[in-house]
């Protein structure tokens, strides 16, 4: 499943996560005004322009999308942030 994320910055990778009924959209301000990080900013599974091929979404798909983004971006190791369900997904 292919994930619609936005990089942000540059420096050490931060993982920022939306809540439900969100989008990525809702970090971007608080990422343009933090220099000195690589924000990932995904759009979880049936949020924003990630499609879901499935009706429900498990916090374990939820997981394995997003595990499989950093692999992607060959991003070993992160920060995470939540809001909501983008809280309970990192942790």
């Amino acid at each position: 499943m292919e994930m619609n994320y936005k990089i942000i910055g540059e420096g050490k990778p931060v993982v920022l996560l939306h809540g439900f009924l969100e989008n990525h959209k809702m970090w971007i301000p608080i990422a343009e005004a933090i220099p000195g990080y690589k924000f990932i900013i995904p759009d979880l599974l049936g949020h924003g322009k990630t499609r879901s091929e499935d009706e429900v979404n498990t916090m374990e798909d939820q997981a394995r999308n997003l595990v499989n983004l950093l692999k992607d971006l060959e991003v070993s190791s992160a920060t995470f942030i939540g809001h909501s369900m983008g809280a309970t997904l990192q942790w």
